[in-house]
């Protein structure tokens, strides 16, 4: 172990880093010390000049990957004359090493599957078309500050009991229906089944926000 020398121990009383001696380190330098390795300030430079060159020797003498040196070059693709994991004797992409065709291969796969499920939401969606009519109805209400609601199964009901014809010139609905709300929203009127009806487009259209006793009148139903 290194001897003892007052120095460094009143550099370690006072918290510094380095000492000095005055005196010649085995190298010959005259340089501050470290507190903690006893090693001259110099010979820590030389020993680092030294690790950073035998460093930079080993890089020069690396052979690189053939990825390694498509990333050296800024290539996107690079070549292995070996054949991937599935077979194909193709480019590779630079940046994950995936196969050119196996990424392609992916991309046509998951392009189908999204068909698949967009074709099978299409389906969903057309054969419960009322509930998300419903569930768009309930949120304007709800934006109005109504808490009523219904949902497709009212819808139903009210189509039965209509025997599927509009609520006001009795036309079969088979081409389509609208929801009307008996007494409008904006005049007060709630969003549950008890104040719904189906009529044709153009019932809705002419009823539009009236008062169904003004619009009764004006079919001539009441005077």
């Amino acid at each position: 172990m290194p001897r003892k020398n007052p120095e460094r121990s009143a550099a370690i009383a006072k918290g510094e880093l380095f000492y000095f001696t005055g005196l010649p380190c085995v190298r010959g330098h005259i340089a501050p010390r470290y507190v903690t390795a006893f090693k001259c300030v110099e010979c820590a430079k030389d020993e680092m000049a030294e690790k950073r060159r035998k460093t930079a020797e080993r890089k020069s003498l690396r052979v690189l990957t053939p990825r390694g040196q498509a990333i050296k070059n800024g290539d996107t693709r690079y070549k292995t004359g070996k054949p991937c994991p599935r077979g194909h004797y193709a480019d590779r992409m630079t940046s994950s090493g995936s196969c050119v065709d196996c990424v392609r291969e992916d991309q046509r796969q998951r392009a189908s599957e999204n068909e698949e499920v967009r074709d099978a939401q299409k389906i969903y969606r057309k054969k419960n078309a009322e509930r998300y009519r419903s569930h768009v109805r309930n949120r304007r209400a709800k934006a109005k500050g109504l808490n009523s609601s219904h949902s497709q199964k009212d819808i139903d009901a009210i189509w039965d009991k209509q025997l599927g014809r509009c609520a006001y010139c009795r036309i079969r609905l088979s081409e389509g229906y609208h929801v009307d709300h008996i007494m409008p929203l904006s005049k007060g009127g709630s969003n549950s089944r008890r104040n719904l009806q189906l009529t044709c487009q153009g019932c809705n259209g002419r009823k539009s926000a009236k008062d169904p006793i003004d619009f009764a009148r004006q079919l001539g139903r009441l005077i």
